[in-house]
């Protein structure tokens, strides 16, 4: 669980990185379509290591060690699919390479993985109460 954690700081450290990165180098000069796409990867990184750091290191005690384990997971494994993929197409644009086109079918799998976790943080949170209202009824 250490090193979730540890990733999960890591991760809110480049998301701010890369905020500041695309905003004072990337699109300084020259902003346009594509920082959209950046700024929505930016964004989206943030909002999920803040997800990260509320189950991880907030009171979420209703769930167990092992499920919070397989929701942190599909939480970094989404960030680092749809953000990551984001980045790499915005950065291949601005630096006018092709990118290879699979490329475009990581960012959907991205946010599929990004729903999973909060589906399964949800369903783990729902059968921790059924299972406490059925304890308080015995």
């Amino acid at each position: 669980m250490k090193k979730i954690k540890i990733l999960t700081l890591l991760l809110g450290g480049l998301a701010v990185m890369a905020g500041a990165f695309g905003s004072h180098v990337l699109f300084a000069e020259n902003p346009g379509a594509i920082q959209g796409a950046y700024d929505t990867a930016v964004k989206y990184q943030f909002w999920h290591v803040l997800a990260l750091l509320v189950l991880l290191f907030g009171q979420v005690n209703a769930i167990s060690v092992q499920q919070k384990k397989l929701v942190a997971l599909l939480f970094i494994s989404g960030i680092v699919m749809f953000s990551g993929s984001l980045y790499f197409i915005t950065i291949f644009k601005i630096l006018q390479w092709n990118f290879p086109y699979f490329v475009v079918f990581v960012t959907p799998a991205g946010g599929t993985l990004l729903i999973a976790a909060w589906l399964f943080w949800a369903y783990y949170l729902i059968k921790s109460d059924d299972s406490a209202q059925k304890n308080s009824k015995k």
